[in-house]
């Protein structure tokens, strides 16, 4: 592919700055090349664990805001957002076109339960991915390159494994 330069101006990187070390008291900011740092949710939306799309012009981030952790996107500049789905680990695909992110079941101390799902970056087309049962949770979704397949890791008595699966 080709390489995208990057003015001054433009997003470096995105991170979310929280208050008491409570992730249920964060926000979420961005940073230019310039240095610039930018708020872009309000401090009521409780939002952490940002992830900057490939080519810089959205984010995908985890809200606290009114209920249940929620997966949102907004453009970088924090405008446009929009619920994508329920649950946790947003990772963009290499095309900027889709999020996949795991929803998980725990007991209080260990995640028991864990479904993984891909879905277009507007929000339409959420789509549970068949994993492996047995395994144990899948978590930690992230994108092949192939633009086809999503890596998981599951975690079973301590024993991780690795699994590459396909999205359609």
């Amino acid at each position: 592919g080709t390489r995208q330069t990057r003015k001054g101006s433009d997003v470096a990187l995105v991170y979310g700055e929280y208050r008491n070390n409570a992730l249920d008291q964060g926000v979420i900011k961005s940073v230019t090349f310039d240095g610039v740092v930018k708020q872009l949710t309000p401090d009521n939306e409780n939002g952490v664990f940002p992830v900057l799309s490939p080519d810089g012009k959205k984010v995908a981030y985890i809200s606290f805001w009114s209920g249940p952790q929620k997966i949102m996107v907004m453009n970088v500049d924090g405008s446009n957002k929009v619920q994508v789905g329920s649950g946790d680990n947003p990772s963009w695909s290499f095309d900027n076109a889709r999020i996949t992110y795991n929803l998980t079941q725990d007991n209080g101390y260990n995640v028991t339960a864990s479904d993984v799902y891909v879905v277009n970056a507007n929000g339409s087309g959420n789509k549970k991915v068949e994993t492996e049962i047995e395994k144990g949770p899948a978590l930690n979704p992230r994108w092949f390159p192939d633009g086809k397949h999503i890596v998981l890791d599951y975690s079973d008595k301590g024993v991780g494994t690795i699994e590459i699966v396909p999205v359609e």
